[in-house]
């Protein structure tokens, strides 16, 4: 939230992946510092953005309804005094609820969709 803008070719693959699960975290930082600024607004717009881009490629199932990230907007729509972070609030909430309603996922190496879970593989070595 210090740098103009935590979005990175790295970050951005990071954030692709966690969809939803990015509002939960942006909550914890919103909720422990003084109000966001216009500019970190828009920078959070983009952190959320960025989270449901991809969406086959966000590995919780849970993770693909945007839900946290929804009232998240909202909160920030209830506060907002800018004109513009007003309209790009209203710009992404549209992208959100525009989302599709299935999505079939990238499978990444196998990963399970449930965290914490590590997936079995039979070719490994037994101690």
């Amino acid at each position: 939230m210090r740098y103009p803008s935590p979005v990175s070719p790295i970050g951005d693959g990071v954030l692709s992946m966690m969809g939803d699960e990015t509002a939960f975290f942006l909550y914890g930082l919103i909720w422990t510092r003084p109000p966001l600024t216009p500019a970190q607004t828009l920078t959070v717009l983009d952190l959320i953005h960025n989270s449901f881009k991809k969406p086959a490629f966000i590995r919780s199932h849970a993770d693909r309804k945007p839900v946290k990230s929804l009232a998240l907007l909202q909160t920030l729509q209830a506060t907002a005094v800018d004109q513009t972070v007003k309209e790009r609030i209203a710009a992404e909430t549209t992208f959100l609820t525009t989302l599709p309603e299935t999505v079939t996922p990238v499978e990444i190496l196998n990963l399970p969709s449930t965290p914490g879970v590590l997936p079995i593989n039979d070719a490994l070595p037994k101690p």
